[in-house]
């Protein structure tokens, strides 16, 4: 029997390590594994607990025109039309979903009569 050693690298400390082997596929292991835990769809309530967006000024509207206009973050799944209240003047709308067409977003931001400045992030997902 030949005994063989294989090196492989590890992504996630950065290092070549040599592998002996095992009976186990690995990679198959891990692909089985993957398909029975169910994939996150919605990923801005996990978001939420990492950022804790601050109320920001419109700055250059303060300085020409002497009037503060203020802005929050939405996190969210798809475009909102929330309408703004109390001190707050418009939202910042940052857009989590594959699904969601950039066609679709436009559309809804040229017919959303609020002060909604959206972000779409297009690639929200791994595959």
């Amino acid at each position: 029997m030949i005994d063989k050693k294989i090196i492989r690298y590890s992504g996630y400390d950065s290092r070549y390590k040599i592998f002996e082997g095992s009976d186990l596929d690995i990679e198959l292991a891990i692909d089985q594994a993957g398909q029975l835990v169910e994939r996150v769809k919605n990923i801005t309530t996990y978001l939420e607990d990492y950022f804790d967006f601050p109320i920001i000024p419109a700055k250059e509207v303060s300085y020409r025109f002497g009037t503060p206009r203020f802005f929050s973050f939405i996190l969210s799944e798809g475009p909102i039309g929330n309408q703004p209240e109390e001190e707050i003047d418009g939202f910042i709308n940052l857009v989590f979903n594959n699904k969601l067409k950039e066609k679709e977003l436009r559309s809804h931001s040229q017919n959303c009569p609020e002060a909604i400045l959206f972000g779409y992030f297009k690639k929200s997902s791994k595959n």
